[in-house]
């Protein structure tokens, strides 16, 4: 074995485990910049005071917490399956690329929610 080459227990399927964490941290981020993004677009909610029809604010308030809830969720699932199977060879980077997968999905989720809500 190599000097730089890590123990054969912390590689996984031809990627070290650090990079699935790696790519876990970087899905968390794009999880919580798109967060942010769904409080902007909450800031249409002042259409709701010029509209005839009223705005749907249970379903504003829920849209807020959907793409949080689902990042965290996904982190700590991602974390809890990497710490499980981490003796097995096998590539476990499309965990943490399923985990941005369903962070993005919520995000589109909420997004339309919030569009349906202010112009119901």
């Amino acid at each position: 074995m190599r000097k730089g080459n890590p123990p054969a227990e912390n590689r996984v399927g031809g990627w070290s485990q650090g990079a699935a964490y790696a790519l876990a941290a970087i899905f968390t981020l794009i999880g919580a910049l798109l967060s942010i993004v769904i409080i902007f677009q909450l800031m249409n909610i002042a259409a709701c005071s010029g509209l005839a029809a009223e705005c749907d604010f249970a379903t504003l308030y829920a849209a807020i917490w959907i793409t949080p809830a689902t990042t965290l969720l996904v982190l700590v699932g991602v974390i809890v399956v990497l710490r499980t199977r981490r003796k097995q060879m096998r590539s476990l980077w499309w965990v943490s690329c399923l985990g941005g997968l369903a962070t993005l999905t919520a995000y589109a989720i909420a997004a339309s929610l919030i569009t349906g809500a202010i112009h119901p």
